[in-house]
């Protein structure tokens, strides 16, 4: 069982490349900083206890010094550095909005994946930007309100991800107690079920594409 040494020790180095990001603001810089920390040889144990690393590391953020935050799977805070940058970019947005987004933000986003495939050692084709996390993903409690959605199983992709639901939704148990007769029916004719373990019939439906979740797999209802 990992200890709490251990797990400090195990996130110092990309905690320490996130607070030379400060200084670091390009890819280059990120780069440089990357190659820097693949030369530090302090063990885990060692920098756990380096106060004077924290301190820098600390010094990154803006995060409310009175609140000890141990949830950072939702969301995250970000470093200063991202910060300056979304609030320089939507200053400039603002100037002209027509002209600043649509002529000169939007058609650099191709070039920004174009870096992102060189700093990352990959083809551009492998990069993809979205909008947040589940934006990349088909989830679907969300496909049953037309035959067309993309988040049904028969109009994925060979490289789809697809989860029953996220962190935002309710159980697969949960969300079909909560269903309308018509609409449970409906489900079940699509996943192909009988309704005695429907939570199941929805996670075999995208078994070859899904990321199960421990509550679904456990038939937990809304109330876990």
């Amino acid at each position: 069982m990992i200890n709490r040494r251990g797990f400090l020790g195990s996130i110092a180095i990309p905690a320490g490349f996130a607070a030379n990001m400060l200084e670091n603001k390009t890819l280059a810089g990120a780069a440089e900083t990357l190659e820097a920390y693949g030369n530090f040889h302090s063990s885990p144990e060692e920098m756990a206890q380096d106060e004077d690393f924290w301190v820098h590391v600390q010094h990154a953020f803006t995060v409310d010094r009175s609140v000890l935050n141990l949830n950072n799977g939702g969301v995250c805070p970000a470093t200063a550095a991202v910060q300056d940058a979304q609030k320089r970019y939507l200053d400039f947005s603002n100037t002209t909005p027509v002209y600043s987004m649509w002529r000169v933000l939007e058609p650099q986003r191709e070039t920004v994946r174009k870096k992102l495939a060189r700093v990352f050692g990959c083809d551009p084709e492998e990069i993809a930007l979205t909008r947040n996390a589940s934006e990349g993903l088909q989830i679907l409690q969300f496909g049953f309100d037309s035959h067309d959605s993309e988040h049904l199983p028969h109009n994925f992709t060979r490289d789809t991800v697809a989860y029953t639901g996220t962190h935002d939704n309710d159980t697969a148990a949960g969300w079909l107690d909560q269903l309308a007769p018509e609409q449970y029916r409906s489900v079940l004719d699509y996943v192909g079920g009988d309704g005695a373990e429907a939570h199941w019939d929805l996670i075999r439906s995208i078994l070859n594409h899904s990321m199960k979740t421990h509550s679904d797999l456990v038939s937990q209802g809304c109330s876990f």
